[in-house]
């Protein structure tokens, strides 16, 4: 991770990240370029990149390192589309059987109900499920989602196709 000042403004940015991954089963390094790490928002940026010295996290509310590690999984697609999680802050969450799930995202370009899905997984069963697309006011985007089975389910938030967020979502019941 690197801090950069252009026109007397600090951004945050990391190359690494931006150049690709690393294949462990083949040992090979595959370039895969993606500008999204690059003048990233530090509320986008502090979503994968926790830096040592807090300063460089850019913003007034800084999250703790507890909060950090357990917040859901984004992906580079997440950095390139700027989408930003908001609501679960958590990746593992219960809900109640037969009730919505309820994520809350930010995005800085339009959401078409067309572009996104959920794509829920459970042992080896991927299924996509219907969802419920609500544009709040300021870029914000409520999703909703009914689970109808008890169980775990790993949860991914896709658009255009494209992995964004993943959360474990546990169906329970009734509250414990």
């Amino acid at each position: 991770m690197e801090c950069r000042k252009l026109n007397s403004k600090w951004y945050l940015c990391d190359a690494t990240w931006s150049s690709g991954n690393y294949n462990i089963d083949d040992r090979l390094f595959i370039f895969d370029f993606s500008d999204g790490y690059f003048l990233s928002n530090p509320d986008l940026f502090i979503k994968d990149h926790y830096p040592l010295q807090q300063k460089w996290i850019l913003k007034d509310t800084i999250p703790s390192l507890y909060e950090f590690s357990n917040g859901p999984l984004i992906y580079k697609e997440t950095h390139s589309l700027e989408i930003i999680p908001i609501s679960p802050t958590t990746m593992n969450f219960s809900i109640i059987k037969n009730t919505e799930a309820v994520f809350v995202i930010k995005s800085y370009k339009l959401i078409e109900h067309n572009d996104i899905e959920i794509e829920v997984v459970n042992g080896q069963k991927k299924s996509i499920y219907p969802l419920k697309l609500i544009p709040l006011k300021n870029g914000l985007y409520e999703i909703r989602c009914t689970f109808n089975s008890l169980g775990n389910y790993d949860t991914h938030l896709k658009i255009k196709n494209e992995n964004v967020l993943s959360y474990v979502v546990k169906v329970l019941k009734k509250n414990i």
